[in-house]
């Protein structure tokens, strides 16, 4: 009796060999090394991408987005560390209200719109 031959569908995808997906020393994307268990907030083939929620600042390993949960789109920042901030709110770290905006106590800004144009309001903080 004989037993069935048992085929593997990902032997023909390409590998990061094939690709040539690895850095070299220089920066140069050749050959097939692969990192595994990138370490201080590191991901990608060679860890040389920063994990959601990190950047990586010039010369410098990834540091936290540092984001504003009620006040930003997300966890993820720009390769300056600036936060993409929801309607209303303003700042770096999407941590304050825009100009005509008021209330931000770690939650979202009140402003008024009027026939799609924020009404002047005025705060004082």
């Amino acid at each position: 009796m004989s037993l069935p031959v048992l085929t593997c569908p990902y032997l023909s995808l390409p590998t990061v060999s094939d690709l040539g997906l690895s850095l070299n020393r220089h920066g140069v994307r050749q050959g097939g090394g692969v990192c595994v268990d990138c370490q201080q907030n590191t991901t990608g083939t060679n860890c040389e991408n920063c994990r959601d929620g990190y950047y990586r600042p010039s010369g410098r390993g990834c540091l936290p987005c540092g984001c504003s949960q009620s006040g930003s789109v997300s966890e993820s920042c720009d390769q300056d560390g600036r936060c993409r901030c929801t309607e209303g709110v303003a700042g770096d770290k999407c941590d304050r209200c825009s100009h005509g905006y008021y209330g931000y106590h770690g939650r979202n800004c009140t402003g008024e719109r009027v026939q799609g144009k924020l009404k002047h309001t005025h705060t004082h903080l």
